[in-house]
């Protein structure tokens, strides 16, 4: 499994071993619904070099409307309140985006609009260095699914998006 992010890489090893028990078609089929019905969240992290270009490529994005289309909206603004540990570059941003699932995700990612309107204006030369990932969100813990009126797998339901000033 050499090459595959430890994710993968331990993904496909539990379903090889569960293939020799027969529940492997249960285990990714679980896995794809979880695609398609849990929420989650694209990270975006790294150094940013041109900032005017940022800001004319986070225009870009929201005139393609995309987002609103798929259901996604920021969770915080791009740079930090404070810095409890490290010391990380002036330049340094993370912004989270709630999608509500992981193929909403994907969609986005793959989209026409994003991948030939919209990302290009970020590259050569590049105007950051950034690191994207996608992560599943977690259930609410019981203590917080009675206070927030929410038995979804996230707080972020009731919330409005919010405009992220330019990085």
């Amino acid at each position: 499994m050499k090459g595959l992010t430890g994710a993968t890489a331990s993904a496909r090893l539990v379903c090889a071993l569960l293939t020799t028990a027969g529940a492997a078609d249960v285990v990714l089929a679980d896995r794809e619904k979880d695609c398609r019905t849990q929420h989650a969240y694209l990270v975006i992290s790294g150094t940013t070099f041109d900032r005017e270009r940022m800001a004319a490529y986070g225009q870009a994005l929201a005139e393609t409307g995309i987002y609103k289309e798929l259901g996604a909206y920021y969770l915080n603004a791009p740079r930090p309140v404070e810095i409890l540990e490290g010391d990380p570059p002036d330049n340094y941003v993370t912004l989270i985006v709630r999608f509500p699932s992981v193929e909403a995700v994907r969609t986005f990612w793959h989209s026409d609009a994003y991948q030939n309107r919209v990302k290009p204006l970020r590259l050569d030369p590049p105007a950051a260095d950034y690191t994207v990932s996608v992560y599943r969100a977690v259930d609410l813990p019981t203590y917080l699914q009675t206070h927030s009126g929410n038995a979804g797998n996230d707080t972020a339901t009731n919330c409005k998006p919010m405009q992220v000033p330019a990085s």
